[in-house]
């Protein structure tokens, strides 16, 4: 007699009769059938954002089997050859796609089909870099507010979102903080320095020679332009050429500091 369901404890007997009419039947018992295959689930724990994670992973595999019970679980990492599965989490740190393999056999020979459950990790902030807007002169100052937008590179999750920051206020030394955030969430922080000068320098002029009480020259008079600059200092101060014509005459020059702010000045002389 063929058996086509499945179970535990099954029997089945058969009457066995000969020509002289005896008989006898003939019971077997305690027939176990297990003809479904087991089934496995796989789950993965750790801190995901946008497909991917930035911690390390670990994973747990999960087998079923109602009848003749699970045997074995088998698991691979990325191509390693299949090993038992050790009945506790597993951990993956490697950044990157990982995939994992799985499969359960139960006790009456039935094996699932393989499964596979693909992840991957960053673990690994962006590099992080900033622009200045607008950059500053060769002397390394700005004469204006500044923003420093950064700026970021990541070669596995990519970079998500860099903020930027500004700066109104004067200063020898002004630092501007910002971040980056790749897909996974890793943050990075960094600074920028800058130099801002926004005021100009002071000119003062001064005449050789000197005129006489009266405000009087009766030669050639050279007008000397200098400045002071408390932050960038000055950078140069241009000069006139010497004035000889008689009258009055308008000398004009002008300063600029290290910045490039620009202040400009003249000075009247007269000669007889």
């Amino acid at each position: 007699m063929l058996l086509s369901g499945e179970g535990l404890n099954l029997s089945t007997s058969a009457k066995v009769l000969d020509y002289a009419d005896n008989s006898k039947t003939i019971s077997i018992l305690g027939i176990n059938i297990d003809k479904t295959l087991p089934v496995s689930s796989a789950a993965l724990a750790g801190t995901y954002k946008n497909g991917w994670y930035s911690s390390a992973v670990s994973f747990t595999i999960a087998s079923t089997d109602s009848l003749s019970g699970i045997k074995e679980t088998v698991y691979s990492i990325n191509g390693a050859a299949f090993a038992p599965y050790p009945q506790q989490s597993l951990i993956v740190t490697a950044d990157g796609a990982s995939i994992v393999k799985y499969y359960a056999k139960d006790k009456a020979g039935n094996s699932e089909l393989e499964k596979t459950i693909p992840f991957s990790i960053d673990r690994t902030p962006p590099q992080i870099s900033y622009t200045l807007n607008p950059p500053p002169n060769p002397e390394g100052w700005n004469n204006s507010g500044v923003e420093a937008v950064f700026r970021g590179t990541d070669t596995l999750s990519g970079t998500d979102i860099c903020t930027s920051s500004k700066t109104y206020v004067e200063g020898a030394v002004k630092t501007l903080s910002g971040w980056c955030r790749d897909m996974a969430g890793n943050q990075w922080y960094s600074t920028a320095t800058v130099k801002i000068d926004l005021t100009s320098p002071t000119v003062y002029t001064a005449q050789s020679p000197l005129a006489n009480a009266d405000g009087w020259n009766n030669g050639p008079v050279t007008v000397i332009f200098s400045g002071d600059d408390q932050l960038s200092h000055i950078a140069y101060c241009t000069s006139a050429p010497p004035i000889s014509d008689e009258g009055s005459g308008l000398a004009a020059g002008s300063c600029a500091d290290k910045a490039d702010n620009t202040t400009y000045a003249s000075r009247t002389v007269n000669i007889d």
